[in-house]
């Protein structure tokens, strides 16, 4: 598993592999590739017992998605279809996953961080880093 803390990263690790032949990314499928940009954005306390409020949305986020998904022949998972049950159906068989969206993380238990996506209802809808693992 290659992990890229920027978009940046990715590129320049794409750019060593093809130098050594390992990678071709023209070969690549729809279904090897997993990307996802600015989903609806779900509303969350910043803080224990403050009110809720909606996260910003990400148009730069959302455009970065859609130029690698393009990239890597596939289709960008964005707004109201990047779901956390979308996501977790398509995870098992992607061999890149580019998740272009806010982390929260959780500075008491750092295993409670989580990732947002488009809540399936009203309520939350995050990825808890902690079921990742």
């Amino acid at each position: 598993m290659l992990t890229a803390p920027a978009i940046q990263l990715l590129a320049l690790t794409h750019q060593q592999r093809e130098q050594l032949g390992e990678n071709d990314w023209s070969s690549f499928r729809a279904k090897d590739a997993l990307v996802v940009g600015n989903p609806t954005m779900p509303w969350v306390a910043p803080a224990l017992g403050e009110s809720l409020q909606q996260l910003p949305s990400l148009p730069g986020a959302q455009r970065e998605a859609v130029a690698i998904a393009s990239l890597l022949n596939t289709q960008a998972i964005i707004g109201k279809q990047a779901t956390k049950a979308r996501i977790e159906e398509l995870m098992p068989q992607a061999r890149i996953i580019l998740l272009a969206t806010h982390g929260l993380l959780d500075t008491m238990r750092g295993l409670g961080s989580a990732i947002a996506f488009t809540p399936q209802d009203q309520h939350l809808s995050r990825r808890r880093l902690d079921r990742c693992i």
